[in-house]
Formats: structure tokens, C-alpha cells, sequence
């Protein structure tokens, strides 16, 4: 990350903190100055070997001038594990028959001076890896894309990997992206060998900043941490809505899923968003964390102004209309191998339930339902939860 988008994503921390102290409102974040989105010196693309091609110069300036389809054949990303640093405006049209069985990307990497815009990616991707549609690794800035079709992808040597509609880790900026791609990680709850991956409809991981982004996409998944725009989150989500439904199953006797309308887990800022459609777990024996907007908030996390109107249901765990759990005691190794526990606050603040809230009453499992938050979890620190509302009914079910 540049210095110049570290200070600015500082900044944005800050503004955020300012708010909760004054009650003021999330002014709006713009796109990053120093970066040129409107070269002129475009190269035109009007073939598939036109589009193959840019592999010859990843620095170029690249403009779609109608539909592309590709032949169905497994893809090759472009850039092939090397970075596209130029821009690529799709003017508003499409590329579609995307296929690869390996994970292939439109995209392999995008550089922190790339520029994807104005683009819809179609394609099924049938993988037993790590696959997304446009990109695998984000640095750079995307806005206004699309990812339509489909994503499937089935447990490899017993681990799970992750899975995107637009991108696989984003550590860039995302604007006004929509996936419209229907995501299916195994979905059979059968998968008992091995838990992880992150799963989410504009991004797996997101470590950069998405904005005013949205999920229509179906996601059906056994990873350990799902959610509409996210699987992961440890920056900012901004301005967000989920339109799909979320399911997740899980079969691991041993293991924990967090799954959410925004992310499964928000380890950095959550603001202003919304969950509109249903947020389902259905796991044997610890489905942990299911929330309207996440699964679990971790360390010095916040959920600011947020809305969920969804049903939010688990078999087992902890369901909250905002948030499953909150864990401060998430910690790291330090340079002696000892373990750091984190000390500090987690903030909720602004958010209302308008869904229902449901969970079965199982003697074998635990479980625990409310409106906002089901558990709050720490040893050190605070967790504030302020101004905000519940009013969705709230429902047991006695197995």
C-alpha cells in the first residue's frame, strides 16, 4: 500500500471515530486523486486475440468497443501471475463464457495504478481452488463492474479454499460493483475433513476499501466465514447492500462458521449498510456465529448505521440481528512467540433489526438469540453498543 493511501485510509479511521464522539454524520469517501481513470491513449479491444494480447503489455491503456465471447475453453488470466498496472474500460459491455476448472480469473493481478471500469464479466467457473471472476488479487481501483454466471467450487485435498463474485483478496478500492453471480462452495454439509476459506460476493478477503457495492448473488457455502460482500473484512465497507440469500452448512463436528449479510467476519468498519434477504446456518454442532449484517466482530472493530431486515435463523450458536458475537480476545504471536491478547473497544452504534430473529432450542447445543448483538465476549477492553434498536420478533423453536 502507498503512503498516500495509507494516510488517506488513517484519516477515514479517524473521521469514523470523530463521529461516534460528536454524532455526526459518515461524510463521503472519494476515489483516490492519484490515480489517472480517464487515460486517453486507449488501445481497442474488439476480439478475443485482442484481449489475449494485453499479456504483450500490461502497462497499456485498454477500451472494449462491443461484446466479447469467449470460446468456453479453460482460460489463461491475463497477466498470468504478473500485474496489470494500466486501465481497462469495458464502456459498458461484456465479456462472457468464462470457464476455467483451475481458478482463472479474467484478471490474475491488478497493480496498485490498475483501473478496471465499466464492466461486466459473465462466465461458470467449476473449480476445486481459490476462484473469482474478475480478478484473484486486487492492489488497484475497480468501479462499476459486474459479475454474472456462476461460481462453484468443491473442497480440494480436504481443504477449503475461498471463493468471489468479483475478487478473490481486494486490497484496493471497489466502487459501485454488483455480483449477480450465483456462489456455491460444496454446500452439501458433508465436508468433515478440514475447516476455512472465506466466501463472499464482491470479495472473499476484503483488506481495502468497497464501496456502494452490492450482492444479488444466491450464496450457498461451507466455508468458515461467508457473507454478502464479504467472507472477511479488516478495513472499510461502506454504503453496501446484500439482495441474496445466504446459506450456510456446515457437517464438522470439530470446527466454527461466522456467517453475515455484510461479512462473516468484520475485523475493521462496517457503515451504513443494509442486509435485505434471509441469513441462514444449518450446522451439526457449532454454527458460532450468524448475523444480519456479520457473524462476528473482532478486536477494535465498529458497525456504524447499519440496517438488517432479513431473517437471520441458525441450527446452533449465536444469532444477532446485527451481529452474532463480539470477541475482543482475538490476539497474535509476537516477536517471541508469546501471545498478545488485544485490549480495546468495539463499537455498534446507529444500527437497527427489522428481522426476525430465530434459533432452535437443542439440548446437545448451545444456543443464545437477540436483537442487536447474541454475545459479547472480552477480557480486556469495552464493547459499546449505542442508540441502537430492535424491533424484529425474536423466536425459539424447541427441537
Amino acid at each position: 500500500m502507498t503512503e498516500k493511501r495509507m494516510k488517506k485510509f488513517l484519516s477515514i479511521a479517524i473521521s469514523f471515530w470523530v463521529m461516534i464522539s460528536s454524532n455526526l454524520s459518515v461524510v463521503s469517501m472519494a476515489t483516490e486523486e492519484d490515480i489517472n481513470i480517464n487515460p486517453t491513449d486507449f488501445i481497442e479491444i474488439s476480439t478475443v486475440n485482442d484481449l489475449i494480447n494485453i499479456e504483450n503489455n500490461l502497462d497499456g491503456n485498454y477500451v472494449l468497443k462491443n461484446d466479447i465471447v469467449l470460446s468456453g475453453d479453460e482460460w489463461r488470466s491475463i497477466g498470468g501471475g504478473l500485474e496489470f498496472k494500466g486501465t481497462f474500460d469495458g464502456a459498458g459491455y461484456t465479456i462472457s463464457n468464462l470457464y476455467s476448472e483451475r481458478g482463472r480469473s479474467l484478471f490474475s493481478v491488478l497493480g496498485e495504478s490498475a483501473v478496471v471500469k465499466n464492466l461486466t464479466i459473465s462466465g461458470n467457473m467449476v473449480a476445486n481452488t481459490y476462484s473469482a471472476l474478475l480478478a484473484t488479487t486486487s492492489y488497484g481501483t475497480i468501479i462499476n463492474c459486474t459479475s454474472s454466471g456462476s461460481v462453484r467450487q468443491f473442497e480440494y485435498n480436504g481443504r477449503a479454499n475461498s471463493l468471489a463474485g468479483l475478487v478473490l483478496d481486494n486490497y484496493g478500492y471497489m466502487e459501485k460493483c454488483t455480483n449477480k453471480a450465483m456462489l456455491q462452495h460444496a454446500g452439501n454439509g458433508k465436508s468433515k475433513e478440514y475447516s476455512g476459506g472465506w466466501l463472499g460476493g464482491i470479495a472473499a478477503a476484503q483488506k481495502g476499501t468497497v464501496i456502494s457495492c452490492v450482492n444479488e448473488g444466491e450464496i450457498i457455502s461451507d466455508c468458515s466465514e461467508s457473507g454478502g460482500i464479504a467472507g472477511y473484512n479488516s478495513s472499510f465497507i461502506i454504503d453496501c447492500v446484500n439482495k441474496g440469500k445466504v446459506t450456510a452448512m456446515y457437517d464438522r463436528s470439530n470446527t466454527t462458521l461466522s456467517v453475515g449479510g455484510i461479512t462473516g467476519v468484520n475485523d475493521g468498519i462496517i457503515a451504513r449498510c443494509l442486509n435485505q434477504n434471509s441469513i441462514t446456518s444449518i450446522a451439526v454442532n457449532n454454527a458460532y456465529a450468524t448475523g444480519g449484517i456479520c457473524g462476528e466482530s473482532i478486536r477494535e472493530s465498529m458497525i456504524i448505521d447499519c440496517k438488517n431486515i432479513g431473517t437471520v435463523s441458525s441450527s446452533t450458536g449465536n444469532i444477532g440481528g446485527i451481529c452474532g458475537q463480539t470477541d475482543i480476545n482475538v490476539g497474535y504471536f509476537d516477536e517471541n512467540d508469546e501471545f498478545i491478547v488485544n485490549q480495546g473497544n468495539i463499537v455498534i452504534s446507529g444500527c437497527v433489526n427489522d428481522g426476525k430473529i430465530q434459533g432452535e432450542s437443542n439440548p446437545n447445543v448451545y444456543v443464545n438469540v437477540a436483537g442487536i448483538v447474541a454475545r459479547a465476549w472480552t477480557l480486556n477492553g469495552m464493547i459499546k453498543v449505542i442508540d441502537c434498536t430492535n424491533n424484529g420478533n425474536i423466536e425459539i423453536i424447541k427441537k
